[in-house]
């Protein structure tokens, strides 16, 4: 919590994910739902579809 809260650290994310459509749209997605002001952050619905479009690939393009 501390160094999520605190530190406002959060993960690293793979340069490799850029070089894939699938994983980059999700790296977006995720450091959205980080930013440390909650009313910047995606609201749930834009979250669901959004994995939802991702979801509707059969399978992943990387």
């Amino acid at each position: 919590r501390k160094v999520v809260c605190t530190n406002k650290q959060r993960p690293v994310i793979p340069n490799k994910w850029q070089s894939c459509e699938d994983l980059r749209v999700m790296s977006k997605l995720m450091k959205e739902c980080w930013y440390h002001n909650p009313a910047a952050r995606l609201p749930a619905l834009r979250i669901k579809k959004t994995l939802a479009n991702l979801g509707a690939h059969d399978d992943l393009k990387c």
